[in-house]
């Protein structure tokens, strides 16, 4: 439903002085709202039909064009919603439910602080305002997102490194920011004209540290040692309780003592980040389905990952982790099974770390996703480092109406299964390598981009 805007002389509201207010009226169907120009006048000195001030001498003049900057700001914003496809609704336009429409970097940063801590994700809350004051002193506070370029990144990490920050936690507040940009993406808070990020690596900046952790082999003594039979009661259960915190990831005791049947069942719903560790092989279908709150996924360095499984019809890793905004899969992978992301709708940006192994993305039918099929945010998937896929399974990005950026560094196309792009949006950009472009119009399944050319053009 459209809305109407007018300025109005509003002589129902007149002040003791005798002069009325002009306010801007916004109508929607039968809903009226009303915004102050800070302007009052008196009463013969407006033009009703024309809805203008009559213009008598220079402060007259003068009010006219406050009246008018106001309503052109108005329209922008009107034309602005419209633009990013989001609800035209007059809480939109006056931004009175508390979201703001192409707002800042800061204001969108205070915005996710205070949700966070409204969801008790105190700990996320607490990273990501600690995040948002180190970019106050090293990005302009007047920057917003669809201004945000390489340059921007390259010299955020400078000014880090000269604050003394380590390379791992500048990678970790790049990478917050990274989530930042894609929910306020997702959120159609901005027109993404090009993502700095499907350019600038974060993985580069994570260094390998001082291993910490305890040997697989002294816990594997550890599970194996005979305890005296002398012990105490509890040192079997102290071992118990330190063993099942190892192969939980480190939960801590507190949350151990906690833990209730009903918390399993709910597929980790609180779990906000997780680091897979380098020797892990392979993750198993619905490892981690229904993890809601899980917006963080990150491989350990030298990760050994060679397949993420899914299945049949939605027993995919990742499957509904619906907080997920990016992910770079580690060059180790060589197989991403159907439905492996299946629900993930918050998910804008895929990536491919250099030097990937990767040769399958599987697929399947309608009711049985693709790899990343029906992601409606899906917006640019990254796999120039990707020069060995031979499938993309039947399916595999079905439904992608988002989908606007492909890249792949594969010289010989890879044979598509039925559908692999069908839905994808209509202005789609297909990057191939360089003298391929040809062969993969050619090629059967590849046809559903708009613009196929070089990854150097």
């Amino acid at each position: 439903m459209t809305i109407s805007i007018n300025v109005v002389c509003r002589r129902d509201k007149a002040n003791k002085n005798g002069t009325v207010p002009v306010h801007l009226r916004f109508t929607q169907g039968p809903r009226i709202r009303y915004v102050s120009t800070g302007i009052a006048i008196v009463p013969m000195a407006w033009d009703t039909q024309n809805q203008r001030l009559i213009i008598q001498n220079e402060e007259s003049q003068e009010m006219q064009y406050r009246i008018d900057s106001l309503l052109a700001e108005y329209h922008k914003r009107l034309k602005r919603l419209e633009v990013l496809e989001a609800d035209i609704t007059l809480d939109n336009l006056l931004e009175t439910n508390g979201r703001k429409n192409n707002c800042t970097i800061a204001e969108y940063f205070a915005q996710a602080v205070t949700r966070l801590q409204a969801q008790g994700k105190i700990n996320t809350a607490v990273k990501y305002h600690f995040t948002q004051v180190s970019l106050q002193k090293a990005l302009p506070p007047s920057l917003r997102f669809d201004e945000l370029t390489l340059a921007h990144l390259h010299g955020l990490e400078q000014k880090l490194h000269e604050a003394g920050c380590t390379s791992n936690s500048i990678a970790t507040k790049i990478s917050v920011l990274k989530a930042v940009y894609n929910k306020a993406l997702a959120d159609k808070v901005f027109i993404c004209k090009e993502n700095p990020f499907t350019i600038y690596k974060v993985g580069r900046l994570w260094t390998q540290t001082r291993k910490r952790a305890v040997h697989k082999e002294d816990i594997q003594r550890l599970m194996q040692a005979e305890l005296p039979a002398t012990r105490s009661p509890y040192m079997e259960f102290a071992r118990d309780i330190f063993l099942f915190s190892y192969f939980t990831a480190g939960i801590n005791f507190k949350d151990i003592a906690t833990l209730r049947y009903c918390d399993m069942d709910n597929k980790c719903s609180s779990l906000t980040s997780i680091e897979i560790p380098a020797s892990v092989e392979t993750i198993k279908a619905s490892a981690f389905k229904g993890c809601s709150s899980l917006a963080t996924v990150t491989f350990e360095n030298g990760s050994q990952l060679k397949t993420i499984e899914g299945g049949y019809p939605s027993s995919g890793t990742f499957a509904d982790c619906t907080a997920l905004t990016s992910i770079e899969i580690p060059a180790s992978v060589e197989t991403i099974e159907a439905a492996a992301f299946k629900g993930c709708s918050s998910l804008a940006t895929v990536t491919f770390e250099k030097g990937s192994q990767l040769k399958t993305i599987g697929g399947g039918g309608s009711s049985y996703y693709g790899a990343f099929g029906q992601l409606k945010n899906l917006m640019t998937v990254d796999m120039s480092a990707c020069t060995q896929v031979k499938t993309i399974g039947e399916s595999a990005f079905d439904g992608d109406s988002e989908l606007r950026l492909f890249k792949i560094g594969t010289e010989t196309p890879p044979t598509c299964g039925r559908d692999a792009f069908s839905g994808i949006n209509p202005y789609s950009v297909l990057k191939v390598p360089s003298g391929c472009a040809d062969a993969y119009k050619a090629k059967s399944g590849w046809n559903n981009f708009a613009s196929i050319t070089g990854l150097d053009e």
